[in-house]
């Protein structure tokens, strides 16, 4: 979905919508690898206990010893958990890593940020050389990433690639990092969104 005119904008700014897979531990921003390891052992783990509650729901079904009414809402609250494990949930990580970000941007779309476009894409990227591409724009043209922009943590705006990564993040060893209780936090601080005009 795209909002403004992307083809002759100054500045594109970007983000996900789509609710992404809860991770064990902290986050760490510019670190895919770690991302993909901590979300995948979360997944395992997700896994394991489906089928600890799922194994014995099943067992009694077909042995016909529950009433047939706790049966059916057994198995749809089993579908809906394993759904839930495939393609995320919108209570993971979401208000910190993807509404906060959604909302920066309707705010800075509110308030008639000149010359800018704004894209919500579906899912998390990945490589941001392909976006740029698939977007058809320009060297002249900015694109500017966000993510995390209303966690309760410091903002930055840093240039990587040739691409602006605007986020809120705590800087550790060298990385810049959401520790656990940050990034499952329900709160989001309107005061960053609001900064966020400021960077960009």
């Amino acid at each position: 979905m795209i909002a403004g005119n992307r083809k002759t904008a100054k500045k594109v700014i970007l983000t996900h919508y789509e609710s992404a897979r809860t991770q064990l531990g902290c986050l760490h921003l510019f670190d895919a690898a770690d991302c993909r390891k901590k979300t995948m052992r979360r997944f395992g783990i997700d896994v394991l206990l489906w089928l600890a509650y799922a194994v014995p729901i099943l067992i009694l079904w077909q042995q016909k010893k529950l009433p047939w009414w706790l049966s059916v809402a057994a198995l749809l609250l089993l579908f809906a958990w394993a759904r839930t494990i495939r393609t995320g949930t919108s209570l993971s990580h979401a208000p910190v890593r993807i509404t906060s970000s959604v909302m920066a941007m309707l705010h800075m779309a509110k308030h008639g940020m000149p010359d800018t476009a704004y894209v919500f894409v579906e899912r998390e990227f990945r490589d941001m050389e392909e976006t740029r591409k698939a977007l058809k724009l320009n060297k002249d043209q900015r694109l500017i990433v966000f993510n995390c922009v209303g966690a309760q943590a410091p903002l930055h705006h840093q240039m990587k690639d040739g691409i602006e990564y605007v986020f809120a993040a705590c800087r550790k060893q060298g990385q810049y990092v959401l520790d656990s209780r940050l990034l499952g936090s329900r709160t989001i601080s309107e005061k960053q969104i609001s900064q966020v005009m400021e960077l960009v």
